[in-house]
């Protein structure tokens, strides 16, 4: 029994076994890259998700783990050594099983767009923040030529906790709330849409659309009515100086190019700021958009250990390498 806890022991050790699985694992990658630019993507997506590229990875840690020890053994002796070495190699014994443990514990939520006043609850707990206010990527009021960038700020949102605190959320990095990080994966434009059939008001509210870049089409229906609507954000107006040329666009009061479509039919085409006639009884009118984000929320607990590991690395990299050239220079 001992014979084979040993020969188990003695393989998990093995500079072969490592120079096999670093192998295997350069050979997918590069196969990766031939059919796909996201080869590391692809394979961190694997590795919370499939349970044989799990095994190989946890047989690979406890191969490194192994020698890691092993060679912090042997420097203990050397005390100088032992030292400088210390932070790089407990950094990466932090690192490879805070990464597993991160890709595979961690529980997430990716909202639906949320606006003003809507309620975020972290998955799997009774955490709630409440949105205060988005803070769009856009400027209200904008100049664009050709050659203008599409967003003019970075888009976030600000939370608010059942106790009165505050938290600021942006794109990236992603933001400590609570028992959670979040941050805004994508921002819209939610035109605000009533729908009026006679005197009845059949729709008020916003829509959720997709509308940035300017000139990019959106649709939304209601289910009391045949019609689907195509919106896309158009100039209010042009300004010409010579042959140039810019476009203003007031996000108070969006102008839209509208299509109608009733069973596979265009049935209108038109531009409005304000209000257009589908039919003699049917009017769509627009009123303020508001600003919607999606957010995603990660409940992480082994994140703080990963990020640990990655400035143990980072600051044991010199140290190490100075240990090794001193070990160098000693042999000679």
């Amino acid at each position: 029994m001992k014979s084979i806890a040993a020969r188990i022991y003695a393989f998990l050790r093995s500079a072969a076994l490592t120079v096999w699985l670093v192998g295997l694992f350069l050979f997918y990658y590069l196969s990766m890259a031939v059919w796909s630019n996201e080869a590391f993507g692809m394979y961190i997506v694997h590795l919370s998700s499939n349970n044989l590229f799990r095994g190989f990875y946890l047989l690979f840690l406890s191969n490194v783990v192994l020698r890691l020890i092993e060679r912090l053994q042997r420097l203990w002796s050397t005390r100088a050594q032992f030292i400088l070495q210390l932070p790089l190699l407990v950094g990466l014994l932090l690192f490879l099983p805070a990464l597993f443990l991160s890709l595979n514990m961690r529980k997430t939520l990716r909202t639906p767009p949320v606006g003003m006043g809507d309620i975020i609850t972290v998955p799997h707990g009774t955490e709630k923040y409440q949105i205060q206010s988005v803070e769009p990527a856009l400027k209200k009021r904008s100049l664009r030529n050709e050659g203008a960038a599409v967003f003019d700020y970075e888009p976030g949102l600000m939370l608010l906790d059942p106790q009165g605190r505050t938290y600021r959320v942006g794109a990236f990095p992603p933001s400590p709330v609570g028992s959670t990080y979040m941050h805004v994966l994508t921002f819209g434009i939610g035109p605000g849409v009533e729908l009026k059939k006679g005197r009845e008001v059949v729709f008020r509210g916003y829509i959720a659309l997709q509308l940035t870049p300017f000139g990019n089409v959106d649709v939304f229906d209601n289910s009391d009515l045949p019609y689907k609507f195509y919106l896309s954000i158009i100039p209010n107006s042009t300004i010409r100086k010579g042959k140039e040329s810019a476009n203003t666009y007031d996000l108070e009061k969006p102008r839209y190019n509208v299509t109608v479509v009733k069973e596979e039919q265009t049935i209108l085409n038109g531009e409005t700021d304000s209000s257009i006639r589908i039919d003699e009884n049917l009017t769509l009118s627009f009123f303020t958009p508001s600003d919607w984000v999606i957010v995603e929320v990660v409940q992480d607990r082994f994140l703080p250990w990963f990020v640990l590991s990655i400035c143990l690395i980072c600051v044991g990299i010199v140290p190490f390498l100075f240990s090794m050239v001193m070990s160098k220079l000693r042999a000679k």
